[in-house]
């Protein structure tokens, strides 16, 4: 983030929202804003938090923005659940109000979790976000590439004297999602494990040992076992999704963004055009296209298409959703089955 981080240095006023999905990387940035208003002494007065999916409102972040610093030059105001995308036509222009005259002294962050706002063109093309644009700092925090995560994970690992295999940490990343909050405890296990072995490269065995799959690699798993036709394994990766409670929304979701990779990967795509289209990672590539190989185009547009119809049904808040779920990816599994 070059441009926060001259922000931080330089001049840290201002309003900022925060979104993606790295957790890690927006939770460092907040602390570095926060410790900030720390170093003045005075945060027990200068910091304010709000929750607007709590107890919070629109009009309690415009009072506090009206408050002066006490004791110090600076104040902070950090406030989760106020998407820009979702705010009604007043709220927009009492937003605009505080962000057109905004106090010299103060600092807001809004906060989003992953999935209140995205940067795709239906988002970030709306008349409200635009609007608020003009003042608000859009600082997103998107998944880190293969190579950014080589680069950390080793510094992690040299300060115990470790090193890892170049495939251990490509399946350590797999296993995380690529997320940099998940791969940092498992390195804190890794490296446990091997100072009280009396070794220092962590090797691929080390990793399948320790790490755990996330839901979303077992999302992951099941588009795969979809892709090769193997409706057997689609059957025993749902049973387990279905067991550790993962809304079948989310299933739905990440099967049509396969699909849409599937096509593309059928007309030709690289790597590279992949990830730029659909922010795969090099390994989620290679894994697509041997479970591609042979298959016809023409049934991964089927299978979009049964995605779709399953989309509608699960937001028709269908009782059976699980059923439904099911009964329409396995149709989908049949379907890349009979396209080899």
């Amino acid at each position: 983030m070059p441009g926060l981080k001259a922000r931080l240095k330089e001049h840290p006023e201002g309003a900022f929202a925060f979104f993606g999905p790295e957790e890690l990387l927006k939770q460092f940035y907040l602390q570095k804003f926060i410790a900030l208003i720390e170093k003045e002494g005075m945060a027990d007065f200068n910091l304010c938090r709000l929750d607007m999916t709590r107890d919070h409102s629109l009009q309690d972040l415009l009072q506090e923005a009206e408050i002066l610093p006490f004791g110090g030059e600076r104040r902070l105001i950090v406030c989760r659940g106020l998407n820009p995308a979702r705010l009604t036509e007043g709220q927009v222009k009492e937003l605009l109000a505080l962000l057109q005259d905004f106090p010299p002294y103060l600092t807001l962050i809004l906060y989003l979790e992953e999935g209140e706002f995205t940067a795709d063109k239906a988002t970030v093309g709306k008349k409200t976000v635009k609007a608020l644009s003009e003042h608000l700092t859009f600082v997103s925090f998107p998944l880190q590439d293969e190579r950014t995560l080589m680069t950390w994970s080793a510094k992690i690992l040299a300060r115990d004297g470790l090193k890892g295999e170049t495939g251990a940490m490509t399946t350590l990343f797999r296993l995380s999602s690529g997320r940099m909050n998940v791969i940092r405890g498992e390195l804190e296990k890794l490296s446990a494990y091997l100072i009280s072995q009396k070794r220092t490269t962590v090797t691929e065995e080390d990793v399948l040992l320790f790490a755990e799959d996330t839901t979303e690699l077992a999302v992951w798993n099941l588009s795969d076992a979809v892709l090769d036709g193997n409706a057997e394994a689609t059957a025993k990766i749902l049973y387990n999704l279905k067991r550790h409670e993962t809304e079948p929304i989310v299933i739905a979701g990440s099967l049509a963004k396969s699909f849409t990779a599937a096509m593309l990967v059928l007309d030709g795509a690289d790597a590279a055009a992949l990830t730029k289209a659909t922010n795969t990672f090099p390994w989620q590539y290679e894994r697509m296209k041997r479970s591609l190989h042979g298959k016809k185009r023409e049934c991964a547009e089927g299978c979009l298409a049964l995605c779709l119809r399953l989309d509608r049904a699960l937001k028709g808040k269908r009782s059976n959703a699980w059923a439904v779920t099911e009964l329409k990816v396995l149709e989908m599994a049949r379907l890349m089955g009979g396209g080899a």
